[in-house]
């Protein structure tokens, strides 16, 4: 049966562990970066929402040229 104070140190936990990521985001973006992330997020949506391209259906039929060949893995890609 759950009380009260088990829910309160969950949250206590939940807590930590969110500034904790928070930290380790802050300390790995850059939040110039975050900006970018943030614009490009909204450009997309806006296109998703509107159907536009990439997301209007019509690359649905696209084939690609008969003549090109597959690629070519370098020599020792494994060993990378």
């Amino acid at each position: 049966m759950w009380q009260s104070g088990d829910v309160l140190a969950w949250r206590g936990i939940y807590r930590k562990r969110v500034w904790h990521a928070q930290t380790v985001i802050s300390e790995i973006i850059l939040p110039e970066w975050t900006r970018e992330i943030d614009i490009a997020k909204k450009e997309i949506l806006d296109k998703l929402e509107k159907r536009q391209y990439p997301y209007d259906g019509s690359w649905l039929d696209w084939l690609p040229d008969p003549s090109w060949s597959p690629p070519k893995l370098p020599e020792n890609w494994d060993k990378i």
